[in-house]
């Protein structure tokens, strides 16, 4: 009802509807009026704001997985060195034997054996070669079962150069158990010497560090060792495959 004001009265039923509706906070209501329809503004509202918070949550979830990387890259960095190595040699060794064998500088001992074995074996004749007299299969000579595991990448590169990037591949692998024979001997060498020292976490953090970067160390020694260098630029032989799991 009106009084004479022209304003209304509070002890009206409607005017207390309305001012109980005032009193609702926006969001709701803005959440209410984009259900029904009835407000576009407050539904691109809505529409934005939670934009925003998707915008927010991937931000978020980006800088975690930063994070994690981080943390990675900061404990594993000798390992992730010791790769990079092993990625160098493999470069260097793969270039220089394919290299050699294009000026000819391969022979039929022993490049030519095991080329023609593993050509032979992905045709379905196993094991034979025509180079080894008086045998016309490489068992009756060596006992090489290495050889059925590489003919399937003759599949990929029917080549020569194919064993010799394998055997460049594997000995850059030899690298890897190096450094984790060096990092778990010498870890436990340094705990021994911890146990007799009272206890300091900031120690053992630091110890631990130590061991992995000397581990490193013992890595590159391996890719720098001369008779490495000379089993792989010697033509191919199977026997080096088995290196890394001395």
């Amino acid at each position: 009802m009106l009084r004479a004001s022209g304003s209304y009265d509070r002890d009206s039923p409607r005017s207390k509807q309305k001012g109980s509706a005032a009193r609702k906070p926006i969001a709701c209501a803005a959440a209410e009026l984009a259900k029904r329809g009835n407000c576009p503004r407050h539904g691109h509202m809505l529409y934005y704001t939670t934009l925003v918070d998707e915008l927010q949550s991937i931000r978020f979830s980006v800088g975690e997985s930063i994070g994690w990387i981080y943390m990675v890259l900061s404990r594993r960095w000798p390992l992730l060195a010791v790769v990079f190595l092993m990625v160098l040699y493999l470069a260097y060794f793969g270039w220089f034997t394919m290299r050699s064998h294009d000026v000819f500088q391969t022979g039929a001992h022993d490049v030519g054996i095991y080329d023609q074995i593993t050509w032979n074996t992905i045709r379905g004749n196993l094991f034979r070669c025509t180079i080894v007299e008086p045998f016309t299969n490489s068992i009756a000579d060596h006992f090489e079962p290495i050889l059925l595991l590489l003919a399937p990448f003759y599949l990929i590169w029917e080549s020569p150069k194919t064993l010799l990037l394998i055997q460049a591949a594997s000995l850059a692998l030899g690298a890897l158990p190096c450094y984790w024979l060096a990092r778990d001997g010498l870890t436990a060498a340094l705990r021994r010497d911890r146990n007799s020292q009272a206890p300091d976490p900031a120690s053992d953090s630091s110890r631990y560090v130590l061991a992995e970067v000397l581990a490193l160390v013992f890595a590159g020694i391996y890719l720098l060792y001369p008779p490495v260098h000379s089993a792989n630029v010697y033509e191919f032989h199977a026997s080096a495959l088995a290196l890394p799991l001395l």
